[in-house]
């Protein structure tokens, strides 16, 4: 669980103007919006707020590609704009596949693709002798 909110600027990596990669985060919403027309805020771990200075329009948004802060895969859309106010919400696959692995969560449930490991359910019944 985070504790503070991240904030990333986002910088262009790309000369016509659609791939942006996150910079050093910082933890105060104000000093990003000052200085930065594009940021992105992070308050679950792996997911991200896309933050504007002046909102782009929807069509810019749909053609950008934001890179994860923490290992520079492709960030997935999982929200669209909804209102005025509200940008895209993102997360990276990747990361969370990580996190969900390293906590046990990502285990699939047929054995194949657990490298013989199988599911949760699957060493629980073994556990008891089903």
């Amino acid at each position: 669980m985070m504790e503070t909110i991240r904030y990333y600027p986002l910088i262009n990596f790309d000369p016509k103007g659609m791939d942006y990669r996150a910079m050093t985060p910082a933890n105060d919403e104000r000093t990003v919006r000052e200085h930065h027309k594009l940021w992105l805020k992070e308050c679950v771990p792996n997911y991200y707020r896309l933050g504007a200075r002046e909102k782009p329009s929807a069509a810019e948004v749909g053609e950008m590609r934001l890179r994860c802060p923490k290992c520079s895969a492709e960030l997935k859309t999982i929200s669209i704009v909804t209102d005025e106010r509200t940008l895209p919400l993102y997360c990276c696959d990747e990361c969370v596949k990580r996190a969900e692995s390293d906590r046990g969560d990502c285990i699939s449930a047929t054995p194949d693709a657990n490298n013989g490991r199988g599911s949760h359910a699957q060493k629980r019944r073994h556990q008891k002798g089903n």
